[in-house]
């Protein structure tokens, strides 16, 4: 790594190497298959980061990415060269095609501004959407589920780096600040940086999301638990449609 003054993206792998990706992904085949979506359809990512996510629907969907931020793209392009990934931010792309599936994951929503950008990034998804198909969307944690008063700690490693993650979230009212702080070992160079981020993200309720989602066109039914505990899933449709709750 040749700096680490504000960037993360080449280690971003590493860091998040805790998050079961692959677990996630066979939970989100269950549900589409459960909407009706089987093996071959489109999908598009949006907010796919360094496509991690990816990594483990491209067996089963016909995928692409989308995201607002160019390095995070170049470690997904790296990764997946026969992926099409797209540079393009969720309030308003236009890819000029439409999708069977749309998910936006890892609370990937709360970048967005208030209720006015929510309303234009499920228009813009609506936009993108087969008239049949389905949006899935993870939030950032609901307030009273996310833990304030300490500071958590995570620690991973391979053979070259060693990174230690600390964290601490408060909330003003419908944001979730939360501050990082990455100390980054090179084990080659035997050397050490530190990294310092500030995250803010928007909460959206399950009533602010139907009717935000109503407005731009859609059925919208929250499925409480989801990938992880305290944020669950929106699922999104053009259609009224009945669901069940993958076991």
């Amino acid at each position: 790594m040749k700096d680490f003054s504000g960037k993360i993206e080449e280690l971003y792998d590493l860091a998040y190497s805790w998050k079961r990706y692959d677990t996630e992904a066979t939970y989100l085949i269950d549900i589409c298959t459960l909407y009706g979506l089987n093996s071959g359809a489109s999908m598009l990512d949006v907010a796919c980061g360094t496509g991690e996510h990816i990594k483990f629907l491209e067996t089963h969907f016909i995928c692409n990415g989308l995201d607002i931020n160019s390095e995070m793209l170049a470690v997904a392009k790296r990764k997946l060269p026969k992926i099409d990934f797209h540079l393009g931010d969720m309030r308003n792309f236009n890819l000029i095609r439409r999708f069977d599936l749309i998910t936006c994951l890892f609370s990937s929503i709360g970048y967005i501004n208030g209720e006015q950008e929510l309303m234009d990034t499920l228009k813009t998804f609506s936009t993108h959407l087969a008239d049949d198909g389905l949006i899935i969307i993870e939030p950032h944690f609901h307030i009273g589920e996310y833990k304030t008063d300490t500071i958590s700690l995570i620690k991973v490693e391979d053979a070259n780096w060693i990174i230690s993650r600390s964290s601490e979230s408060i909330f003003h009212g419908d944001i979730n600040e939360t501050r990082f702080c990455f100390v980054i070992g090179d084990k080659n160079k035997h050397a050490f940086s530190l990294l310092e981020e500030v995250h803010k993200l928007s909460i959206f309720s399950s009533s602010t999301m139907n009717v935000i989602a109503n407005e731009a066109g859609l059925n919208c039914v929250y499925l409480d638990g989801g990938l992880k505990v305290g944020k669950g899933l929106f699922l999104l449709t053009k259609q009224e449609f009945n669901y069940a709750t993958p076991t």
